[in-house]
């Protein structure tokens, strides 16, 4: 794909429920200035950069006046092969629109595979006479959303939240890998990554769904997390928590891990009750190899990921 001219004109598509977070962030930011806002959909000038709370990024758009809805297509052709509409109005000329160009194959989501993500860009229409694109996108799903399937067999909804992060940052542990899941009950995390990893090292003071607890590859250990010492566990390939607790103890805890450098990847929910502090996720942002995000799978909560690059 042949890359546009850059602009500082950003669009931030916000998560359902938590518009408030991500105007929150781009305030405590402060190099971003907000243009205008619409239907959970923020425009903002500035330095590009990935936000935190949005569900969908669009960096640097450039806008080109239209006559039709054919020389819209072939603008979208001449600046390159795959395109992903943002649903955000005028559907029906947005649909001729994308009609006119190639037919992107959104990624699907599978657990044990790698999502084929392809480089596209993103387009929309303001209004009839103008078309906005960019090259330069966050995640290449519809409106930043991967449609995890449905497990019926799992012990919670929390499967989703590992499905979806696996499909967007195209990893996930294998079968010759040693992980660890705390906060653990009732095993939604567990579950998932008994199905993929060698080994699951699984911890909580409440004990697991039955049938979680009986796979054969997962140890259980009843314990706080935090009163857990690395040293019992030993070196891992990956680390995951959805603990519930206050961001800044989390911190502490990874830091920990880290210190020990027993760890290879980290995978972590952090957890806000009421305001969101901004400062300990900076904090865990300027952990080396680290992107923090809004999953579509996440409530009022971010994910932070921290892998291996080698």
């Amino acid at each position: 794909m042949v890359s546009v001219n850059s602009s500082n004109l950003h669009v931030f598509v916000a998560s359902e429920k938590y518009e408030s977070d991500l105007l929150d962030e781009i305030k405590y930011r402060g190099n971003l200035e907000i243009v205008k806002k619409e239907n959970g959909i923020i425009w903002a000038k500035g330095p590009k950069q990935a936000l935190w709370w949005p569900q969908w990024q669009l960096w640097n758009i450039q806008t080109l006046p239209i006559e039709s809805i054919s020389q819209a297509s072939k603008i979208l052709k001449s600046h390159g092969k795959y395109w992903i509409n943002l649903d955000y109005k005028l559907h029906r000329r947005s649909s001729l629109i994308q009609e006119g160009i190639v037919k992107v194959k959104i990624p699907q989501v599978k657990r044990g595979h790698i999502s084929d993500l392809i480089k596209c860009g993103a387009w929309f229409l303001e209004d009839a006479n103008q078309i906005s694109f960019t090259d330069d996108i966050s995640i290449p799903f519809k409106n930043g959303i991967p449609a995890v399937p449905e497990d019926k067999s799992a012990p919670s909804r929390a499967f989703q939240k590992l499905d979806e992060v696996f499909a967007r940052i195209g990893r996930f542990p294998s079968k010759d890998e040693k992980v660890m899941d705390l906060g653990s009950h009732p095993g939604g995390w567990t579950w998932v990554l008994s199905h993929l990893a060698k080994s699951v090292v699984s911890v909580d003071t409440v004990a697991l769904d039955t049938k979680v607890g009986m796979q054969k590859n997962v140890e259980f250990i009843k314990k706080d997390a935090f009163k857990l010492s690395p040293t019992e566990i030993g070196k891992l390939d990956w680390f995951f928590s959805d603990i519930i607790c206050e961001p800044e103890r989390l911190y502490s805890l990874v830091n920990e891990w880290r210190d020990l450098g027993l760890v290879k990847n980290f995978i972590c929910t952090i957890k806000f009750k009421g305001t969101v502090d901004f400062d300990v996720l900076k904090k865990f942002q300027n952990i080396p190899n680290s992107e923090i995000f809004h999953l579509n799978a996440n409530k009022h909560e971010l994910t932070w990921t921290c892998l291996d690059k080698n």
